[in-house]
């Protein structure tokens, strides 16, 4: 069967209308609102900073008092993150 080009693509474009394609790459659209998407950003970034810090104090001058302190921002971040969407998997 033959079609002339413009026939073709209209032909295209119905089929592919008819069947839309839902997106399955990448993780799930996290279903917060903007200012609590926010507030979960800006507590993953200080974990961040956070871990930075630990390394640092880990491969350098070992002070029992820092480490501590820095373990103890830890687990206040986690705690104040459960209200945010959740403790991230990797946070354990």
């Amino acid at each position: 069967m033959l079609f002339h080009p413009n026939c073709w693509l209209e032909r295209a474009i119905a089929e592919l209308e008819s069947k839309p394609r839902l997106e399955t790459r990448g993780r799930k659209a996290n279903a917060l609102s903007d200012p609590n998407k926010e507030m979960r950003n800006k507590i993953l970034r200080r974990r961040a900073s956070v871990v930075q810090r630990l390394d640092k104090e880990m491969y350098g001058e070992m002070r029992p008092a820092k480490l501590s302190h820095l373990t103890q921002l830890i687990e206040g971040l986690k705690v104040e993150i459960v209200s945010f969407g959740g403790v991230p998997e990797s946070w354990n």
